[in-house]
């Protein structure tokens, strides 16, 4: 009895680990990963680059990011054109 229920279990979790797309298993892998958020002016060039090692929010009620940059220890809100890169 307690072989197959062992059994079932790991079956079933092979099964939903290996039928998580990339993206996916990609954004549990890289939560509380150090990232990099970097902001664009419409033209392409870069306004400015922050390091973090937290997490990041989307803000409520907004189309930006919050999170703390790890340089200064503050929090950071910005919106607008951004990329944020897991390192």
């Amino acid at each position: 009895m307690k072989k197959s229920l062992l059994l079932a279990s790991l079956c079933a979790i092979a099964l939903t680990t290996t039928a998580c797309s990339d993206v996916t298993k990609a954004q549990l892998t890289a939560w509380g990963s150090a990232h990099r958020i970097t902001l664009y002016a419409a033209d392409g060039t870069v306004i400015k680059t922050w390091d973090t090692d937290g997490k990041i929010t989307s803000a409520s009620g907004s189309d930006g990011y919050e999170f703390k940059d790890k340089a200064t220890g503050k929090l950071v809100q910005c919106s607008g054109t951004v990329i944020v890169e897991t390192l």
